[in-house]
């Protein structure tokens, strides 16, 4: 048999919504993300008028407000918690199945996301699995922003094709959700959507 590599985004397609959300619901909570609101909308203000605004930007500053409020050891303590202790109803049952039977098949199963490392590199330890997604820059113990280009859409299938030789695959199956996922899909011989309700489509 061949070698094969199962490209899995995460938000959406292993999780059943965006982790963001949920990161900022369980670990920010309500009461602080309101309190934080004031502050994020007038970066995003600030970010509109220098004309910089857009989705990476605005997630960047969503964060930053956030973020920089505790140390990295802090961080990496309270998220490791978070992610053991994650409902699995925030999980797609049909997508984990497929990507453990593709592991027990011998697959080389790559998480791909355009989330960041601080979350989603608990996720992909459990689930031994490679990961490629944003990665968190931390200056004095604090996180301050980006790394790296928010990891989406075209810049998704960049690092895909930067961190593994395609040529090397007799199989490439891909899973995503939306939009975003295309570049990543068209890097595949199988590529497989994620419908509302986590039901499973071709893409081709």
């Amino acid at each position: 048999m061949g070698k094969t590599l199962a490209l899995f985004d995460f938000d959406g397609t292993i999780t059943r919504g965006d982790s963001l959300i949920i990161f900022l619901h369980q670990m920010i909570g309500v009461s602080a993300a309101l309190k934080g609101a004031p502050e994020t909308f007038a970066r995003w203000m600030t970010l509109m008028l220098q004309g910089r605004l857009s989705h990476s930007t605005a997630k960047e500053a969503l964060l930053q407000v956030h973020m920089q409020r505790k140390t990295r050891a802090a961080w990496e303590q309270e998220v490791a918690t978070f992610c053991s202790q994650l409902k699995p109803v925030y999980f797609n049952p049909e997508v984990l199945h497929r990507l453990q039977m593709l592991q027990n098949e011998g697959a080389i199963v790559s998480i791909d996301s355009a989330s960041i490392d601080i979350w989603l590199q608990p996720f992909a330890d459990e689930l031994q699995a490679n990961l490629i997604c944003t990665q968190s820059k931390w200056q004095n113990d604090r996180w301050i922003g980006f790394a790296s280009p928010n990891c989406r859409k075209e810049e998704k299938a960049r690092r895909i094709q930067e961190t593994y030789d395609l040529k090397n695959f007799d199989r490439i199956i891909a899973f995503g959700n939306t939009s975003s996922d295309y570049a990543m899909l068209n890097l595949a011989h199988e590529a497989w959507l994620v419908k509302r309700g986590g039901k499973l489509v071709a893409w081709k």
